[in-house]
Formats: C-alpha cells, sequence, structure tokens
C-alpha cells in the first residue's frame, strides 16, 4: 500500500515538474490568466460589453503575457460587435490598429486593414448622419417657429379684420346720421 501511494506522489511529481512553468512565468501568466477566464467567461455568457473591457485591461496590464495577441484581437473585434450594447468603433479601431503592429499572418493582416478600412468609413457615415439629423432637428424647429408665427400673425389678422368691420358699420351709421342731418338741413 506505500509503495502504491509512493509511487502515486512520484507520478503526480513527475507530470507536474515536466507541465509546469518556472515560478517566475506563473507569478507573470497567473493573473493574465485568470482575467482572460474571465473575459472568456463573459464573452460566453454574451456580455460583450464586459468581455471587450476584459480583454483590453489584459492587453494593457499585461503586454508581455502569451495572452496578449489573443487580447487585442478580441477587444478590437468585442469592442464592434454587433451582439455588444455600447458599441465602441474608436476603441475597437485603436486596438485593431495595435493589432496590425503585431505579427500576425499576411491573410489576416489584410482582413484587419479591411475592417479598420470600413470602421474609418462607417465613423464617417455616422458622422453625416448625426449632421443630417442635427439639420433636421435644426429645420423642424424652424419650421414649428415659422407656422408659430404664422398662426400669430392670421390671429392678428382676423383681430384687424374684425376691428376694420366694427370701423366700417361705425362709418355706415356715421354716413347715415350725416345723410340724415343733410336731409333734414335741405328740407328746412
Amino acid at each position: 500500500m506505500k509503495l502504491l501511494q509512493l509511487l502515486f506522489v512520484l507520478s503526480i511529481l513527475v507530470l507536474g515538474a515536466g507541465c509546469s512553468v518556472t515560478k517566475e512565468e506563473r507569478a507573470d501568466e497567473s493573473p493574465a490568466f485568470i482575467e482572460m477566464k474571465i473575459a472568456d467567461s463573459l464573452e460566453a455568457s454574451s456580455t460583450i460589453h464586459e468581455a471587450a473591457l476584459r480583454y483590453a485591461l489584459v492587453a494593457e496590464h499585461f503586454p508581455t503575457s502569451r495572452f496578449y495577441q489573443t487580447a487585442v484581437r478580441k477587444a478590437a473585434f468585442l469592442y464592434s460587435s454587433p451582439l455588444n450594447q455600447a458599441i465602441d468603433d474608436s476603441a475597437s479601431l485603436y486596438w485593431l490598429q495595435v493589432y496590425t503592429s503585431l505579427p500576425v499572418a499576411k491573410e489576416e493582416k489584410e482582413e484587419v486593414l479591411s475592417y479598420i478600412f470600413l470602421l474609418k468609413k462607417v465613423g464617417t457615415l455616422q458622422k453625416h448622419v448625426d449632421d443630417l439629423v442635427l439639420s433636421s432637428k435644426k429645420q423642424t424647429s424652424d419650421l414649428a417657429a415659422r407656422a408659430n408665427r404664422i398662426r400669430d400673425l392670421e390671429a392678428q389678422l382676423h383681430d384687424l379684420e374684425t376691428q376694420l368691420k366694427e370701423a366700417a358699420g361705425e362709418l355706415k351709421k356715421l354716413r347715415d346720421i350725416d345723410v340724415k342731418a343733410y336731409k333734414r338741413g335741405v328740407k328746412k
């Protein structure tokens, strides 16, 4: 029995020594590894914005870890993912540009550069749309102000027409009185 326990402990030690990394690597990788696992679980649970933030955190705080390239790539693509409720194209663009400086395959780099071009184009188009929306709101506001001014002028016109009718009525009464007075004066 002791021999079996001894063999078991020895095999664990041999396996552990063969698969283990140095203490320096373990100390360096442990926080990055933990953060990557958290980010992976957030991504798996469709909490995309928080996952992007975690991947960016790994990339910023652990640039020498073995997770750096993966963290940069995932941060870049998750920030602009349609599943992300808080899309941040500028953050995505930043991480994509960082990713192009890393050693990646030529085809992948070309795809990333195309994606960067498209993101920039989308940004330009979004700015144009925002400008049009702002212009439309201003025009709508101007039209509403003009419509109010037209209603005010119509009300003033109506008041003036009413006053004119009243004045015309008064003038007619005065004319009738003048005519009666003239006819009386002529008869005398």
